[in-house]
C-alpha cells in the first residue's frame, strides 16, 4: 500500500479553485486597508514592540490577518496569491504616498514626546506612549540622565528616536515633526510646552489643519493655552526656562 498521495490529492492540497482567487485578493486588500485605518486611529504606537505583551499582540495580528486572507482550507496557492496581493498593495500605496498631501493622510507624522529633558504629556496621551516607554528608550541608548536629552521622537514606524546632548539638532531633521519648535528653540518653559500641545491637538483635528504642516506654530497662539502639561523626570514642574 502506497503512502504517497495521488496527484489529485496533491492538487487539492496545494492548489486553489478559480472562484476563490478573487476572494483571496479582495480579502488581502481589505485587511491591508483596515490595518492602515487602525494605525491612523490608534497611532503608530501599535507598531512598536517594547514588551512581551507587544510581541503577543503582533503575533495575533499576523494570525488573524493570515486566517482571513487564506480562507478555508489554507493552501499554498492561496498563500502565494495573498502575499502577492499584499506586496502589490504596498507598492501602489508607496507610490501614492509621494503625491502632495497624501503622505499626511496615509502616514502618521513624528511627534516630539520629550524636549530638553521635559516630557510633553499632551503628546504622550495622544500617541499612547507611556513614561516607561521613554525611559526604556533612554536606557537602550545608554543615556544616564534624562536632562541630557535634546529630544525623543515617536516615529511613524512606532519606534522612539533619541537625540542626546551634543551637536544641536538641525531643523531639517525635524521637518514635519509635531512639536519641532520645542527642540529648535532651546529649553522650553512650561507655558511653551502647553502651547505646543494645544497647537498639535488643533492640527490633528479635521478643521484645525488649515493646510499647515504639523508642528509649525500658528501666529497669534498664546502661551497660556493649556492642552497638556510637561514635567522634568524626577522633579516637579519648572517655573521657567532651564539655565
Amino acid at each position: 500500500m502506497s503512502i504517497m498521495p495521488d496527484t489529485e490529492t496533491l492538487i487539492d492540497a496545494l492548489g486553489i479553485e478559480l472562484w476563490r482567487i478573487p476572494l483571496v485578493v479582495l480579502s488581502a486588500i481589505a485587511i491591508y486597508l483596515t490595518f492602515l485605518v487602525f494605525v491612523r486611529v490608534f497611532g503608530a504606537r501599535v507598531l512598536a514592540v517594547t514588551s512581551s505583551f507587544d510581541v503577543v499582540v503582533t503575533i495575533m495580528f499576523g494570525a488573524v490577518a493570515g486566517r482571513v486572507i487564506l480562507g478555508h482550507p489554507p493552501t499554498l496557492a492561496a498563500g502565494v496569491i495573498g502575499l502577492f496581493t499584499l506586496m502589490a498593495a504596498e507598492a501602489v500605496f508607496g507610490a501614492v504616498r509621494n503625491w502632495r498631501g497624501m503622505r499626511r493622510v496615509l502616514e502618521s507624522t513624528g511627534v516630539v514626546v520629550m524636549a530638553h529633558g521635559r516630557v510633553v504629556d499632551e503628546h504622550l496621551r495622544r500617541s499612547h506612549v507611556t513614561y516607561s516607554d521613554i525611559m526604556a528608550a533612554l536606557r537602550a541608548r545608554g543615556v544616564p540622565n534624562p536632562d541630557l536629552v535634546q529630544c525623543v521622537i515617536l516615529e511613524s514606524t512606532g519606534g522612539l528616536s533619541v537625540f542626546d546632548s551634543g551637536e544641536p539638532v538641525d531643523p531639517r531633521i525635524l521637518d514635519g515633526v509635531v512639536g519641532a519648535e520645542l527642540v529648535t528653540a532651546g529649553a522650553p518653559t512650561d507655558a511653551e510646552v502647553r502651547a505646543a500641545g494645544s497647537r498639535s491637538a488643533r492640527a490633528s483635528s479635521p478643521e484645525g489643519t488649515g493646510g499647515r504642516s504639523p508642528g509649525v506654530p500658528e501666529s497669534g497662539d498664546g502661551a497660556g493655552q493649556s492642552a497638556g502639561e510637561a514635567h522634568r523626570p524626577g522633579h516637579g514642574p519648572a517655573d521657567g526656562p532651564r539655565r
